[in-house]
C-alpha cells in the first residue's frame, strides 16, 4: 500500500512538473516579446522627446552641450548622441554612445544614420533608435541617436520569470498536498481497509466485512466485496452441511455394508451347519455305541481302555469341527488388515471338509509348501470370500461326473493372484457381465440371495484389490482374486 501511495504521488508530481514546464515554455517567450516591445516603444518615445527638447532649447554649441549632458545624467544607463549632417558624432557623443555599444555596432549605427534595432547580445544587449534634430547649433538638420540598454528589461524578465517559477512551484506543492490528501482519504485508506478485510476472509474469517468509506467507486467496490464475502459464508455453511450429511450417509452405508457382509457370513454359516450336522452324526453314534458297551462289567481292562480312547478321539473330532465353525461365525477381531494366503487357504479347506457336498468334490491345493504371501486383506475377510466362491463352485458342479476345484497362487508384478478354478459347465457371457451385481442369481428361488458375489467383490475392492471371472463351457470357471502385498515383517492378531 505504501508503494501504491508513492506511485500515485510520483505520478501527480510528474504531471505537475510537466505542466509547470509547459507554462514556463509558453509564458517566457511571450513575456520577453512583450517587454521588448515596451522597451522599443519607450526608447522611440524618449528619442522623440529629447530631439524636440534639443530643437527648442539650443541655439549654440554651449546650449547643445549643456542639454546633452543634462539628459545623459538623467538617463543613467541609457546613452544618447548627436550625428551631424556631415556624418560626424557631435562633441563627446562617441564616448557616451560607447558606454552602450561596441565600436562595430556604433560604426554601423553611425553609417546608417536613421537605422534602428537591437544590437549586442546577453547582458550588453541594447536597442538603438534615431530621431531628426533641427537646431542652429548643428547648423541645420542632425540626427539624435538614443540607445536604451536592456538591463532594466532583463531584470524585469528575471523577476517575472522568478515569480512565475515561484507561483508554479507553490501551485505544484499545494496541488500535490491536496491531491495526496484527497487520494489518501478517498482511495488509499479505504482500499487499505478493504485489503485487510480481504486478507481476513482469505485467512478463513468469513465474517469480515469492509467498512464503507471513500468515494462512490470505493463504495461500489466495498459493497461488491461484502456481497461476495456473504456468498462465500453461505456457500461454506452449505458445504459444511453437505459434508455432515455425507458423513452420516457414509456411516449408514458402512453400517449397511457391514450388516450385509455379516448377513452373508451368517448365511454361509447356515450352509456349513447343515454339513456339520451330518458330519458329526457318525462320531456321536460311535461314542454312544462304545458307551453302551462300557456299561457291561465283563469287559477286560485292555479292551475298556481301547473303547475309551475311541470315544475320546470321536469327541475331539466333533470338537474340532464345531470349533472351526464357531471361529468362522464369530465377529472378526482384527488389529491389522493383513492376511496370510497359505494359512487362509488351509483354514478354508478345513471348514469345507465336513460338508456333504464336498464328499465328492476333489480339492487340489497347488499352493507351494512353505511359501508365505502377506496381502492387504484380513484372514477372516479372505476366508469369507474363498468360502463363498468355493461353495458356489460346488453348486455349479452338481451334475459333473468328477467335480474338481483347484486352488493356486502366483505373483504378477506387485500383485498377489489367488485363482479358484472349477471344471463345471461355465457361464454364458451375459451372466458373466452381471455376476457381481447385487441380487443377481441363477439359482432357484429360495436357494440364494444374490448378494454373495457382490459382497465378495466389495470386500476385495475395498482394499484396492480386484475380483474377476473367466468362464467358458470347455474350460470351466476361474475366479481370480487380485490383492496388494504388504511388508512380511508385520505382526498382529488374526482370528478366522
Amino acid at each position: 500500500m505504501i508503494g501504491a501511495r508513492a506511485q500515485i504521488l510520483l505520478t501527480v508530481i510528474s504531471v505537475l512538473l510537466v505542466g509547470v514546464g509547459l507554462i514556463y515554455l509558453v509564458t517566457e517567450p511571450l513575456l520577453a516579446d512583450t517587454l521588448a516591445a515596451q522597451h522599443e516603444e519607450r526608447a522611440t518615445w524618449m528619442a522623440e522627446v529629447i530631439s524636440r527638447d534639443l530643437a527648442l532649447t539650443t541655439r549654440n554649441d554651449t546650449d547643445l552641450t549643456r542639454r546633452m549632458t543634462e539628459w545623459s545624467a538623467s538617463l543613467e544607463r541609457d546613452c544618447i548622441g548627436v550625428i551631424t549632417a556631415s556624418g560626424q558624432i557631435y562633441g563627446h557623443g562617441s564616448t557616451e554612445l560607447g558606454r552602450c555599444l561596441d565600436a562595430k555596432d556604433l560604426a554601423t549605427l553611425v553609417g546608417a544614420k536613421e537605422k534602428q534595432g537591437w544590437f549586442g547580445a546577453g547582458a550588453t544587449r541594447a536597442f538603438a533608435t534615431t530621431a531628426p534634430v533641427t537646431t542652429e547649433a548643428l547648423g541645420g538638420l542632425g540626427t539624435l541617436v538614443y540607445v536604451g540598454t536592456a538591463s532594466r528589461m532583463t531584470a524585469k524578465i528575471f523577476a517575472v520569470r522568478s515569480l512565475i517559477l515561484m507561483f508554479s512551484s507553490l501551485a505544484a506543492v499545494l496541488v500535490t498536498i491536496i491531491g495526496y490528501t484527497a487520494l489518501t482519504q478517498l482511495i488509499v485508506r479505504p482500499l487499505s481497509r478493504t485489503m485487510r478485510a480481504i486478507e481476513k476472509v482469505h485467512g478463513g474469517d468469513l465474517d469480515a466485512r469492509a467498512a464503507y468509506s471513500g468515494g462512490r467507486e470505493m463504495h461500489e467496490l466495498q459493497d461488491s466485496f461484502n456481497k461476495l464475502a456473504q456468498n462465500l459464508k453461505e456457500d461454506d455453511q452449505r458445504i459444511h452441511r453437505q459434508i455432515t450429511e455425507l458423513k452420516l450417509i457414509n456411516e449408514q452405508l458402512e453400517r449397511a455394508q457391514s450388516s450385509l457382509v455379516r448377513s452373508e457370513k451368517l448365511a454361509t454359516v447356515g450352509k456349513l451347519a447343515a454339513g456339520v450336522a451330518h458330519e458329526i452324526g457318525n462320531p456321536i453314534g460311535i461314542v454312544l455305541g462304545y458307551l453302551e458297551v462300557l456299561k457291561g462289567s465283563d469287559i477286560p481292562p485292555e479292551q475298556r481302555e481301547e473303547y475309551v480312547a475311541q470315544c475320546i478321539a470321536a469327541t475331539e473330532r466333533i470338537s474340532a469341527i464345531i470349533r472351526d465353525l464357531l471361529d468362522f461365525s464369530r465377529p472378526d477381531s482384527i488389529q491389522i488388515e493383513e492376511g496370510e494366503v497359505s494359512r487362509v487357504i488351509e483354514a478354508t479347506i478345513q471348514l469345507l471338509h465336513p460338508q456333504k457336498r464336498f464328499k465328492t468334490v476333489t480339492i487340489k491345493n497347488e499352493v507351494p509348501d512353505g511359501k508365505r504371501w502377506l496381502v492387504g486383506l484380513a484372514d477372516a475377510r479372505l476366508v469369507q470370500v474363498l468360502l463363498n466362491l468355493m461353495l458356489n463352485a460346488a453348486d455349479a458342479m452338481a451334475n459333473v461326473a468328477e467335480p474338481c476345484i483347484t486352488l493356486s497362487v502366483m505373483e504378477r508384478g506387485d500383485r498377489v493372484l489367488i485363482r479358484i478354478h472349477d471344471n463345471g459347465p461355465g457361464m454364458p457371457p451375459g451372466v458373466q457381465k452381471k455376476i457381481f451385481d447385487p441380487f443377481f442369481t441363477t439359482k432357484e428361488p429360495g436357494s440364494g440371495t444374490g448378494l454373495g458375489l457382490s459382497i465378495c467383490h466389495t470386500i476385495v475392492t475395498s482394499v484396492d484389490g480386484d475380483l474377476t471371472v473367466d468362464s467358458a463351457p470347455e474350460t470351466g470357471t476361474t475366479f481370480t482374486i487380485e490383492l496388494p502385498p504388504v511388508d512380511p515383517d508385520v505382526t498382529g492378531e488374526y482370528k478366522v
